[in-house]
């Protein structure tokens, strides 16, 4: 009986205020692929065993894979299991040297070689490439859709992104491999190869496990506890830096690119589909609006420092259990964020190219409201209130604002902080 791939359903009960401890009400759970037309040994086979599992399985009545390999040539599929391909694969099929699995034929679609469909995904336990049996559709949007995958080749699960069709997303697709594939810190998700299929870009990367909205919506939008924040925030600090000494700009900051990893002993820094190298920006108005820098608001030239914008904001997020600017529209977040830091200075409403749509002026019904929506979270805000500092990120060559000088780098038992572990 196929298992389930519902990492989605893993929940946080409870979170310790004590010290930083995730408890989850399950074990994240694996699916293990099905034995029907396979090469490989079987996902459980592998992990029970230190050894090298054995390779030999009936495939049927009259024949099996050797122990020596876990491939077969596409000559060799042709010729014993030509019945179990479409048309369209028994040509595909030539274009690949080596064949790991070739997908149950009840979840194959009809297609013609010269014309997929805009539409195409593959189904659950169809193939990827001759190589990946797709498990489930984790997630989706207007890039394409992310499924996690068995990656028969390797013996690991993976998530699989595969990025719609058309000549921008490919282009920006190719970004984000080169960008992602460019970072080795371990607080950032690993990007394993990229390829195309069937028309399609795909992006191959490690699973992953809850996003940090998950843990925010799991703790009721409540505020979570000290030593996860300070844990948070070296984890986080770690993937965005690396990030930034080579260049780039994640441009999406927000609670849902921060995933766990399976054993939940790191917060990694995920999803890099709208990031760009500096000065080469493709897109000019970016990042999730409750998270967006006040040069994207205003429509101008931006940089790495947006990035600490997002990440500040989500760090307020954590302590106060709801988004620190929770406007409705752009209007509304500029008049939030002057109503906590103050107007915007007058030498960036000069560059801004939409200086003539807003007024920039705080009714006293935002600022109750924001005034409301953070006092907690800003106990010390009178004495780091140079307001100005805040904005110095586009005013000064791309340059992160100074930090208060009240700023805490040791917790309250005066240990440093890279001692906080998740676990």
């Amino acid at each position: 009986m196929r298992q389930n791939f519902r990492r989605f359903k893993t929940k946080v009960e409870n979170i310790d205020t004590s010290m930083l401890k995730i408890n989850v009400n399950s074990k994240v759970e694996v699916a293990q692929p099905r034995q029907m037309h396979k090469i490989a040994a079987t996902p459980s086979e592998y992990h029970e065993s230190s050894t090298e599992p054995t390779l030999s399985y009936q495939l049927t009545n009259k024949s099996y894979v050797p122990q020596e390999s876990h491939y077969m040539s596409p000559q060799q599929i042709l010729a014993q299991y030509s019945d179990q391909l479409t048309t369209f694969e028994q040509s595909e099929i030539l274009r690949y040297k080596k064949i790991y699995y070739w997908g149950q034929k009840l979840s194959k679609q009809n297609l013609e070689s010269s014309t997929i469909p805009d539409s195409y995904q593959p189904r659950d336990h169809d193939h990827i490439a001759y190589r990946y049996e797709v498990l489930e559709r984790l997630n989706s949007g207007s890039f394409g859709v992310v499924f996690a995958a068995y990656d028969y080749e390797n013996r690991e699960t993976v998530a699989i992104k595969m990025i719609n069709p058309g000549p921008k997303l490919f282009r920006q697709a190719l970004v984000e491999y080169q960008i992602s594939a460019q970072i080795k810190s371990n607080y950032s998700v690993q990007s394993k190869c990229a390829f195309q299929f069937r028309n399609r870009m795909l992006i191959v990367q490690e699973l992953l496990s809850l996003n940090l909205y998950e843990v925010i919506e799991s703790n009721q939008f409540q505020k979570l506890p000290i030593p996860f924040i300070k844990t948070f925030v070296l984890h986080s600090l770690s993937g965005l830096s690396e990030v930034h000494q080579n260049g780039a700009i994640h441009c999406d900051l927000k609670p849902e690119n921060f995933a766990f990893d399976l054993d939940f002993k790191r917060v990694k820094l995920i999803d890099f589909g709208t990031a760009c190298y500096k000065d080469n920006e493709m897109y000019s108005y970016i990042q999730s609006r409750f998270y967006r820098a006040p040069e994207i608001l205003l429509e101008m030239p931006f940089g790495q420092p947006m990035d600490l914008w997002g990440l500040g904001c989500i760090i307020c997020e954590l302590y106060s259990g709801k988004p620190l600017f929770e406007g409705n529209n752009t209007e509304e977040m500029i008049n939030l964020i002057q109503a906590l830091i103050g107007p915007v200075p007058p030498a960036m409403i000069v560059q801004s190219k939409v200086k003539m749509t807003y007024s920039f002026k705080t009714t006293q019904k935002q600022k109750a409201y924001n005034q409301q929506s953070i006092k907690t979270a800003y106990s010390t805000y009178n004495s780091c209130k140079q307001h100005n500092n805040y904005y110095n990120g586009t005013q000064t060559n791309g340059q992160a604002p100074k930090p208060c000088s009240n700023q805490h780098k040791t917790n309250s038992n005066g240990k440093k902080l890279q001692n906080t572990k998740l676990r």
